[in-house]
């Protein structure tokens, strides 16, 4: 069993001043852990044009076929073709 030191009380302020510079000194986020991501986000930006051809491929496939799925296999194979060589 872990034994914690007692914390200490925290004087509440009474005066409007006191109170005003406690709520401006704010705090501090909270520091994320060195958690390895699975995914990554971000965005993508390409020309209405080639939008048009994802989409027009998608829908010739038969079925539903995300736009990111279909990017995220043609990203596949891409890298796939790249490893064989």
């Amino acid at each position: 069993m872990a034994i914690e030191k007692k914390l200490e009380k925290v004087k509440t302020p009474t005066d409007e001043s006191e109170i005003v510079k406690m709520i401006k000194k704010g705090g501090s986020a909270p520091k994320p852990e060195n958690v390895e991501k699975k995914e990554v986000i971000f965005n993508l930006r390409m020309s209405n044009d080639m939008v048009k051809k994802i989409d027009d491929d998608r829908k010739s496939l038969g079925g539903f076929v995300s736009r990111n799925t279909w990017i995220l296999q043609a990203i596949q194979k891409n890298l796939k073709t790249k490893d064989e060589s």
